[in-house]
């Protein structure tokens, strides 16, 4: 997960044994840890537990007992660097912590990865009327709290799909010429939820959609700001990219 330059961070701790929630006695959930935060370099485990060298000290957190995190906040971080073209950095988080009253303290070290704000100036925006426009009928097989989630669902399909092919979704310059990609994606999985056995017709409505949404994605074309200089190349969909920092 990445956090804004310039901008108070809220980070919350799940601390984890056997890649499970651990248990926290009581007595030690209201503790005062001793966090600390460094620069891209990355600290030893010498000054992780001294907090020698580092740019923030943090004394304070809380514990959400429900959801088993504590939680503090990070001082809001400058981008050190405001011309350079290097877009993300790893900064480092050193954690302090006892898991019982009057044991040692442990010390856990985690990356913060820090970028800069990028924005949209044209966005996705299918509504329950696009999806009418290709279907009809779909108002008859779902309602319109459905439709809504149809849509969101499909949106974060979509998005996966081209991180998996290689884009970064904060580049992409024309994320509006995907408003057909989502609809056919949103009316492809209602039309899945319907289906009763092999072939029926819904069956056959769901593969022609999952198919234009395939041949719609693979012939698209975006603008990519391929460089966080600002270079735009226009690259096709169907050919996964590496960006490498």
């Amino acid at each position: 997960m990445s956090y804004a330059f310039g901008k108070d961070i809220v980070y919350k701790f799940y601390p984890l044994l056997d890649n499970a929630d651990m248990s926290i006695a009581s007595s030690v959930t209201s503790q005062t840890p001793a966090i600390y935060v460094f620069d891209e370099t990355v600290p030893t485990r010498s000054d992780a537990l001294s907090g020698a060298n580092s740019i923030q000290t943090i004394s304070s957190w809380s514990w959400n007992a429900t959801k088993k995190y504590w939680s503090f906040t990070i001082t809001a971080i400058d981008d050190p660097h405001p011309d350079s073209n290097i877009f993300t950095r790893i900064y480092w988080i050193a954690i302090n912590f006892i898991l019982q009253s009057g044991e040692q303290t442990q010390t856990l070290i985690k990356p913060l990865q820090l970028e800069r704000v990028v924005g949209h100036d044209r966005t996705v925006s299918v509504t329950e009327a696009d999806l009418q426009v290709y279907f009809p009928q779909v108002v008859a097989y779902s309602s319109d709290v459905q439709r809504q989630a149809y849509i969101r669902q499909a949106i974060e399909e979509v998005k996966a799909t081209l991180k998996a092919k290689g884009y970064d979704w904060a580049k992409i310059q024309r994320a509006d010429r995907l408003n057909m990609c989502v609809t056919y994606k949103a009316l492809s999985m209602i039309l899945l939820s319907q289906v009763q056995e092999p072939n029926d017709k819904f069956f056959i409505k769901y593969q022609e959609f999952k198919n234009s949404f395939n041949l719609n994605l693979d012939s698209l074309r975006l603008e990519y700001q391929a460089m966080e200089a600002g270079e735009l190349r226009e690259v096709q969909t169907s050919t996964p990219i590496l960006i490498v920092r």
